[in-house]
């Protein structure tokens, strides 16, 4: 040994990864517990709670944005309505209220997808 390099340049192959067992290792292992040390337990819960937040989102952003379109489809079948219901204004009184159910709706989901993003944003941050 001169106490030089070799840089082989080949593609991987399984035996590449023999060497680590990347399963017991825990990538995040060593960051969460210098990270965890510092806190209180109810820091700790609150952590706990949002990581598991995250995991979840990508599942319930895509229902949030689901349930948000048929919402969004209701809201304009209740605004034809209310076009076609002239004058009849008990039709048109349940029809707002209806609209304004659907609408407080979407809102509460849009909230609920604006905090799930920012919780996601968080995480990655801490845990990147």
């Amino acid at each position: 040994m001169n106490g030089s390099l070799v840089l082989e340049e080949r593609e991987l192959d399984e035996r590449d990864w023999d060497q680590y067992d990347i399963a017991s290792l825990g990538e995040s292992e060593g960051i969460e517990d210098k990270v965890v040390e510092k806190i209180s337990p109810a820091e700790k819960e609150e952590l706990d709670r949002k990581r598991k937040l995250a995991f979840n989102a990508p599942k319930r952003i895509q229902k949030i944005e689901r349930l948000i379109e048929e919402s969004e489809l209701r809201i304009a079948e209740y605004d034809d309505e209310m076009m076609k219901c002239g004058n009849s204004m008990d039709a048109l009184m349940d029809l707002t209220d209806k609209k304004a159910k659907e609408e407080d709706a979407v809102a509460a989901l849009m909230e609920e997808w604006e905090e799930l993003e920012g919780i996601v944003a968080e995480v990655a941050i801490k845990f990147g």
